[in-house]
């Protein structure tokens, strides 16, 4: 399958791009700069994306530093449904896209993408969508809501029929950096293994939005809920999890596509 990558620019997007090059997938990236970055309020918080910045660095730099050669690039700066994007996605001849970390898709967009677009949501929707949604169930003594979300992108926010959902595994010791870089690790595998065996956007489920769905945005991640995401932690947070994680893991059913063993 031919895949056109829409991505941010850090480290672990640039990875996906050299996992979908290496198998020979990647046809065209459309790069999304944004300059609107949140800038810090604490040390803590400051501290926070400074090691989230190395603990990447650290999963993914060994896939994600060499230049990728003789696949066309636009980039883009917080302007990713430019009438620019589409007159480039126009000359692509692709299969479908993916999204990882850009912007939402406006319909001109998605209509010039022919509707086939796999959203990568790292979290589970629909218990938890929007911004941080694998930092909150830290907050919310939640370990088993983490995980990662492939889904038929629409133009709502992580609202699209789900195509597969995975948790990586927890082991004693981890961080909310370690969990979150491994849950990507095992994104990629399944990206890959679906592409593999040429997934359906018709095989899928619907979400089901209920009361209990957890919407966040970006102005609710604060020093007072990074302490009590570290505070759990300290507190037992990973043993807890670690010592009944089926049962709890039940609490949030997640979708397995069959392509994906």
């Amino acid at each position: 399958m031919r895949v056109i990558l829409f991505r941010a620019d850090q480290t672990r997007h640039k990875a996906l791009a050299h996992s979908l090059n290496s198998k020979g997938y990647l046809v065209a990236q459309v790069i999304e700069l944004k300059s609107n970055k949140l800038i810090p309020s604490s040390n803590l918080i400051m501290e926070h994306f400074k090691a989230r910045e190395q603990f990447e660095k650290d999963f993914f730099s060994n896939i994600a530093s060499h230049n990728i050669i003789d696949v066309p690039i636009m980039t883009t700066v917080n302007n990713i449904n430019s009438k620019n994007t589409i007159n480039f996605i126009s000359q692509i001849n692709f299969d479908i896209a993916i999204t990882f970390g850009v912007s939402i898709l406006n319909t001109d967009t998605i209509n010039a993408l022919n509707n086939k677009i796999l959203g990568i949501h790292l979290g589970l929707s629909p218990y938890y969508r929007g911004s941080g949604t694998n930092f909150f169930p830290f907050v919310n003594n939640e370990l088993e809501a983490i995980g990662y979300t492939l889904m038929h992108l629409d133009e709502g926010i992580d609202t699209g029929h789900i195509i597969h959902q995975g948790r990586a595994p927890i082991v004693l010791g981890d961080s909310i950096h370690t969990i979150g870089n491994r849950n990507v690790q095992s994104l990629f595998i399944d990206i890959i293994k679906l592409i593999d065996f040429k997934f359906d956007f018709s095989i899928s489920k619907l979400q089901s939005f209920g009361g209990s769905n957890r919407y966040y945005r970006k102005k609710d991640f604060s020093e007072q809920s990074l302490r009590t995401a570290l505070e759990n932690l300290n507190n037992g947070l990973v043993e807890r999890y670690l010592s009944d994680t089926s049962n709890m893991n039940a609490r949030f059913p997640i979708y397995r596509n069959s392509l994906v063993k």
